[in-house]
């Protein structure tokens, strides 16, 4: 589940400048996304369900902090 104010339609999302989808299903969760600015992709996915997704942003805060924020 995604959390409240980051834009979703289509089953695409955005949140600084990543676009992208996040999916799960039982025993697993994922999230694809892209950085339309540099063209940098990142896929993640882990054995668990249901909270990772805030993990999984907390990874690419790591790995590209400055991408993060909305320009």
């Amino acid at each position: 589940m995604l959390p409240e104010g980051i834009p979703y339609g289509l089953g695409i999302m955005e949140f600084g400048r990543w676009v992208g989808h996040e999916g799960e299903a039982i025993g697993w969760e994922a999230l694809a996304v892209k950085d339309l600015q540099t063209g940098t992709s990142l896929a993640v996915a882990a054995n668990g369900c249901g909270g990772l997704f805030d993990g999984f942003l907390g990874v690419l805060l790591t790995l590209y902090p400055e991408s993060m924020l909305a320009e």
